[in-house]
């Protein structure tokens, strides 16, 4: 099985949740927006030739930049436990790579994610096919 390996640069964004304007209109968040197509564009170099319909296994790490206050700890790669969820931060990055790496985000059938402190902000992705 083939698989792809790459960074996201800069702090994971979690999935914005839809907001509603007048009359019924439904729209993302641009915040959401913005980091979606950051990730696709992290994506695209890596992309294969025709984009593939069968099971795809996804592994991410969120790293997250070790607070000042905390840096005399040696805490990188310990486990971050406050916010963003972890699944809202899957959620952005499984959008932003549809019809990037895969058709659609429903042929994931495992996926492992983790959030943990780092000297940089970024998001470690694996997919293999």
């Amino acid at each position: 099985m083939p698989t792809i390996i790459f960074q996201i640069p800069g702090p994971p964004v979690p999935k914005g949740r839809h907001r509603f304007a007048g009359k019924g209109r439904v729209y993302t968040p641009p915040r959401t927006t913005k980091a979606e197509a950051r990730v696709a564009h992290a994506a695209r170099k890596h992309a294969p030739a025709e984009l593939p319909t069968g099971p795809v296994a996804l592994r991410l790490v969120f790293e997250f930049g070790i607070p000042k206050s905390k840096r005399a700890r040696g805490l990188e790669g310990a486990p971050v436990v406050v916010c963003p969820d972890l699944d809202n931060l899957v959620k952005l990055v499984k959008d932003g790579l549809n019809r990037v790496l895969w058709v659609d985000d429903s042929q994931v059938y495992r996926c492992t994610a983790e959030k943990v402190y780092g000297d940089e902000t970024r998001t470690l992705v694996e997919v293999e096919y």
